[in-house]
């Protein structure tokens, strides 16, 4: 790989944090470059979404310091999330691989 390349997703990568701070998004920037860059599917996916957890709990960490979290809802909401997750996980292993021939 070459810097341009390199300096290129890192920029991308600064963008997509900037937008998902401030009005949410961020990975319809980022997941495209990171499948640009070559990545599974299943890769590029998970990156996007290592990215995307940094920011929820950093945001999640902030209002709760602030006492703005209602912990109920939380629990209501997060049940319905996790078994979600579970179940994306998991077929994830079903896309095909961006590099893979369409024949």
């Amino acid at each position: 790989m070459d810097w341009t390349f390199l300096i290129g997703i890192f920029a991308a990568g600064l963008l997509a944090g900037f937008v998902d701070a401030i009005a949410g998004g961020g990975g319809l920037i980022l997941l495209p470059a990171v499948l640009l860059s070559g990545l599974p599917v299943g890769a590029a996916v998970a990156t996007n979404k290592l990215c995307g957890t940094f920011g929820a709990l950093t945001s999640s960490l902030r209002f709760a310091q602030a006492k703005q979290v209602n912990l109920t809802a939380c629990l209501w909401m997060g049940i319905p999330a996790a078994i979600g997750a579970l179940l994306g996980s998991q077929s994830i292993g079903f896309c095909r691989n961006s590099g893979q021939n369409r024949s």
